[in-house]
C-alpha cells in the first residue's frame, strides 16, 4: 500500500552497510578454504544474484566508480575511515536491480564485491595475512559438480583465479582508503539525505551518508586539484558528482509498497 505524500520511510545508509566494517556483507558462514574440510566441493551453475537481494547498499572500489557511475549513486559512508557504496535501493532490505528469479538488471554493472561472492579474504589473527574463504552455506557451492576447489591438495584454477580476484579487489580497496583520506583531508565531504517521490505518491528518505560538496571542490587551489589529479582522486570524484545524477533511474525502478 502506498504511503501518503506526509509518510515517509525513511532508510539508514550508515546501519544498511555496517557489515562491510565488521562481518563481512552477505556472508553467513566463512571458512578457511581446506582441501580436507572442503575436499570435493566447488562451485555449481548458477547464475543468481539473489544473495544480493535484501540490501540496499554494496560496497564499491574507487578504481570501479567510472563504470558504477551510470547505473548507481555512489555515496560516502564513516567518520575517521571513509568507504564508499553503490546505492541500488531504497529501502533497507530492497535491491532493485535483483529482480524475483535472482537476475541482476541486464546491461547495468555488477560491482566487483558481489562478483567476488562467495569467496573472500579474511585476515589473519596476526592482521598481516590474508586466507582465501568461502560462504560454505551459500547455495553457490555444492558437492556434486566438477568445477571443484581442490584437486587432492592443490587449487584448482577455479581457487587459483578466485585467489588472483580477491587480491586484486583488496588491492583496489587500499588504494580507495588511500583516495578517500586525501579527500577528507581536503575536507571536501559533507553529511546528505536524500528525499525521493514514487509515481504513487510515497515518499522515501535515505540518510546518514555522505557526498562530495561540488562547491567546496570548485574552490580547491590548483595545487590542491594537481595533488588530487596524481593520486588519482580526481577521477573518482568526478564520477562520483556524476553518480549524483543515478538517483532518478533507481526512482524509476523502485515499486510502490504492497
Amino acid at each position: 500500500m502506498a504511503q501518503s505524500e506526509n509518510d515517509v520511510a525513511t532508510e539508514d545508509v550508515q546501519d544498511n552497510a555496517a557489515q562491510m566494517k565488521g562481518f563481512p556483507l552477505f556472508y553467513k558462514a566463512p571458512e578457511i578454504l581446506d582441501p580436507t574440510r572442503h575436499k570435493g566441493l566447488g562451485l555449481n551453475q548458477s547464475t543468481s544474484f539473489s544473495f544480493a537481494a535484501a540490501t540496499n547498499a554494496i560496497p564499491i572500489n574507487a578504481v570501479e566508480f567510472s563504470l558504477a557511475s551510470r547505473d548507481y549513486p555512489i555515496v560516502f559512508i564513516g567518520e575517521q575511515e571513509m568507504s564508499s557504496v553503490a546505492i541500488v535501493g531504497l529501502r533497507k532490505d530492497e535491491n532493485v536491480m535483483v529482480d524475483g528469479s535472482g537476475q541482476w538488471a541486464a546491461g547495468t554493472y555488477v560491482p566487483a564485491y558481489v562478483r567476488r561472492y562467495p569467496f573472500v579474504f579474511v585476515r589473519d589473527e596476526s592482521g598481516t595475512q590474508y586466507a582465501l574463504c568461502i560462504d560454505r552455506i551459500s547455495e553457490k557451492i555444492d558437492a556434486n559438480t566438477e568445477n571443484v576447489f581442490f584437486d587432492g591438495n592443490e587449487l584448482t584454477e577455479l581457487s587459483k583465479n578466485a585467489m588472483q580476484f580477491c587480491t586484486v579487489f583488496q588491492r583496489h580497496y587500499l588504494a580507495s582508503e588511500t583516495i578517500f583520506k586525501q579527500l577528507r583531508e581536503f575536507d571536501l565531504f559533507i553529511s546528505h539525505q536524500g528525499r525521493f517521490s514514487l509515481p504513487g505518491g510515497e515518499i522515501l528518505s535515505l540518510k546518514d551518508f555522505k557526498i562530495i560538496d561540488e562547491k567546496r571542490f570548485n574552490a580547491l587551489s590548483e595545487e590542491a586539484v594537481a595533488s588530487l589529479w596524481k593520486s588519482g582522486a580526481l577521477a573518482a570524484v568526478y564520477c562520483h558528482l556524476i553518480s549524483m545524477n543515478s538517483w532518478q533511474s533507481l526512482v524509476s525502478r523502485t515499486p510502490a509498497s504492497s
